[in-house]
């Protein structure tokens, strides 16, 4: 893990957002900005599969959660921001108004993921996930 985001580097992704990040999200990245977890394994309940963390994204490091929201923002829904992404480019989301983690499977891996259908929750809040990693 790298060095903690400054507290004006996080007031910077909230301006970006136009919203407060959830608390533990926001003591994630004040601690770690981002980088790569020791446990890395996580369930995907609802296709009754796993995945890893590859990477979690950060503040004005190499991996930034605002270039790829500019990247992605024509394909996630306003609320939704990018946090980290698996080893095959597949994104870990977080809902800011509830604080909610999903899973996006863009690459359809998963035998129930459709064009319509293919973003699935993993914890119900940032803190809940990381919490759930395994190695």
């Amino acid at each position: 893990m790298t060095k903690g985001a400054s507290e004006s580097q996080i007031q910077k992704l909230e301006t970006r957002l136009n919203h407060k990040l959830p608390d533990g999200y926001r003591d994630f990245l004040g601690a770690s900005n981002g980088g790569i977890p020791l446990r890395r394994r996580f369930r995907i309940p609802d296709c009754n599969g796993e995945a890893l963390v590859d990477v979690f994204l950060g503040i004005d490091v190499p991996n930034d959660v605002l270039a790829w929201m500019d990247e992605l923002s024509d394909d996630l829904p306003t609320s939704f921001i990018p946090i980290g992404f698996d080893p095959g480019g597949n994104a870990i989301l977080m809902d800011v108004n509830c604080g909610e983690v999903f899973y996006w499977d863009s690459a359809r891996h998963f035998e129930n993921s459709t064009d319509e259908e293919n973003t699935f929750p993993i914890g119900k809040s940032f803190t809940e996930f990381l919490a759930s990693l395994e190695e």
